[in-house]
């Protein structure tokens, strides 16, 4: 590791919460160590990181940064790599992505992977969709966290009405009988998301599969349809 990735390894070290790690621990569940560094500082030390490289004219040096942090083995590094990379959305493209598509490898907790979904793939994927064949291959991966980003890394272009909800609507077919609770828990979140941009899309999926969503999934998707749609929706009884 070099010394500048050192150095952002001790400022992390330096601002430890023990008074909080054991609460953190609780709600993220990771099996990382924990030092309980709050959020706002992780922020801070990576908005000095971007002040310093924000006009480099590659993002070699980000990449590589990045790497390192990650292969630290600790919640709040990896999480500072994941807080930089959000720092150089604008600039993100195919190479970020052949940086980290292995990293879902290593990740065992839903912060991590829905910080790097949302915000690290749905960059590049604004920017250039050519990835997009690979992240759906992700729906038929072993590692539960690969098929829970491959639905939510849509999320941000489809929020803006800038992505395609066909890839969403086609990834979440793939995983509606997934049994895992990681890649169920983000059904609703990701329609409602979708709402936001694409409504009429959500509507007509759900006219269609509200039977195979539960009740609070239902609630979630139909959160930003128009109230007439969202009205017709919760009223729909598909049971009989």
């Amino acid at each position: 590791m070099r010394k500048g990735t050192e150095r952002l390894v001790d400022l992390v070290r330096k601002n430890a919460s023990p008074e909080d790690a054991p609460h953190a621990q609780k709600y993220i569940k990771t099996n990382l160590e924990l030092l309980g560094v709050r959020m706002p500082i992780l922020d801070s030390i990576a908005k000095e990181f971007f002040d310093l490289h924000k006009k480099d004219g590659d993002l070699s040096e980000v990449h590589r940064t990045a790497g390192e942090l990650w292969a630290v083995p600790i919640y709040d590094v990896k999480t500072l790599a994941i807080s930089i990379l959000r720092r150089f959305r604008r600039k993100l493209d195919v190479s970020t992505f052949d940086v980290v598509k292995a990293w879902w490898d290593d990740i065992d907790n839903w912060a991590h992977c829905d910080g790097m979904s949302v915000y690290v793939l749905g960059s590049i994927l604004l920017k250039d969709d050519s990835v997009i064949s690979e992240i759906m291959e992700w729906t038929k991966s072993d590692n539960f966290w690969r098929r829970r980003a491959a639905l939510t890394s849509t999320m941000l272009g489809n929020r803006a009405g800038k992505g395609d909800p066909f890839w969403t609507l086609t990834m979440l077919n793939d995983v509606l009988d997934d049994d895992e609770y990681y890649v169920r828990k983000v059904y609703g979140w990701v329609l409602r998301e979708m709402g936001k941009g694409y409504p009429d899309f959500v509507f007509e999926y759900m006219m269609f599969n509200k039977s195979k969503f539960n009740k609070t999934d239902v609630k979630e998707a139909v959160k930003h349809l128009p109230e007439d749609q969202a009205k017709t929706v919760m009223e729909t009884d598909f049971s009989l």
